[in-house]
């Protein structure tokens, strides 16, 4: 089964580097650019992991924003997106129930880790066959 990840962050750019970064996963990934429309996803669908800039709100914080996605939504896990000159609040991060925070822009490879890690009960045999599907096609050239 596909494992859905929500990419809420008000940058396209950022959006289109984390789908670029995360296209050789098993994932399905949405994408919104504001809270209405990322309350309106949450909604509708069931996802693993919620990705979510830290100050993708002007009215709420990234703290309460996360309490209301886990209200909302109690099995998704929370990545807290933050940029470069934002401060983390240890205690409110963990208040707000986040399950992990990456500061943008991120290491490629450490940011898939984190992914596929709260994601967790991926079964290995999805990453083995998409690895078995690379080596097939290099063979084949």
């Amino acid at each position: 089964m596909t494992k859905k990840i929500l990419v809420a962050d008000d940058s396209p750019t950022i959006q289109k580097v984390i789908s670029i970064t995360l296209s050789e996963e098993p994932f399905e990934i949405d994408e919104c650019l504001n809270t209405k429309d990322l309350f309106e996803y949450i909604d509708e669908e069931d996802y693993s992991v919620i990705l979510l800039d830290i100050n993708l709100s002007e009215d709420k914080s990234g703290y309460d924003l996360t309490k209301e996605i886990l209200k909302k939504s109690p099995d998704s896990k929370v990545m807290l997106l933050l940029g470069t000159f934002d401060t983390v609040s240890d205690s409110q991060f963990a208040e707000s129930g986040a399950h992990e925070k990456m500061v943008k822009p991120f290491d490629s490879k450490k940011f898939v880790q984190n992914c596929r890690s709260l994601i967790g009960d991926l079964d290995e045999e999805e990453y083995e066959e998409e690895e078995d599907e690379e080596e097939y096609d290099e063979e084949e050239y």
